[in-house]
């Protein structure tokens, strides 16, 4: 889920095609959505990305996947 600024609206729509996800975007105008948007970014950088010291793309995601789930 992303705002509807135009660098999510057109850039990532190939990536997110590649990967086989779908987009979402928040209502325009609304931002209650994009605050929460925000919040979550937020949380995921503080408390898993920027936490730990990474040595690879791959440790990474396998120390992100238990953080979603608990954070659903």
């Amino acid at each position: 889920m992303t705002d509807n600024a135009w660098a999510y609206r057109h850039s990532l729509t190939t990536m997110v095609a590649k990967l086989g996800a779908t987009q979402i975007f928040i209502k325009p105008h609304c931002p209650r959505q994009n605050r929460n948007l925000e919040r979550f970014t937020r949380t995921l950088q503080t408390e898993s990305a920027y936490r730990y010291p990474f040595t690879s793309n791959t440790e990474h995601q396998a120390a992100l996947a238990p953080w979603l789930n608990t954070y659903r």
